[in-house]
């Protein structure tokens, strides 16, 4: 396990972490996030994620504002004029969610 020793590194984990709540959420459940979990499962001391997301609900809020910003990136996939355009964005996201475990929703 390595843990970030300076802040530029625990600034550049904030993927890392997300990725590891979110394994954590298919894997257990999202009622399994805590902080010691996550910091284990990125590899990071507490103290490193402390510094990217200093509560749970700053680590929940960032992992909510990425799963959105990813449902917002496939909805701008479908092009301007598409009929039904934010149904195809939504229906584009339903499809490709179907590839994560329905618990992490």
């Amino acid at each position: 396990m390595s843990t970030p020793t300076r802040p530029s590194e625990c600034r550049n984990a904030s993927r890392r972490i997300l990725a590891a709540a979110r394994a954590i959420a298919t894997r257990e459940g999202a009622g399994r996030i805590t902080i010691e979990a996550v910091a284990k499962e990125a590899g990071l001391s507490k103290g490193g994620l402390l510094y990217n997301y200093p509560t749970k609900k700053a680590l929940l809020s960032g992992l909510l504002a990425q799963m959105l910003a990813e449902h917002r990136e496939l909805l701008e996939s479908v092009p301007e004029r598409h009929p039904a355009r934010t149904l195809r964005g939504h229906l584009e996201t339903v499809l490709q969610s179907q590839e994560v475990d329905d618990d992490l929703s």
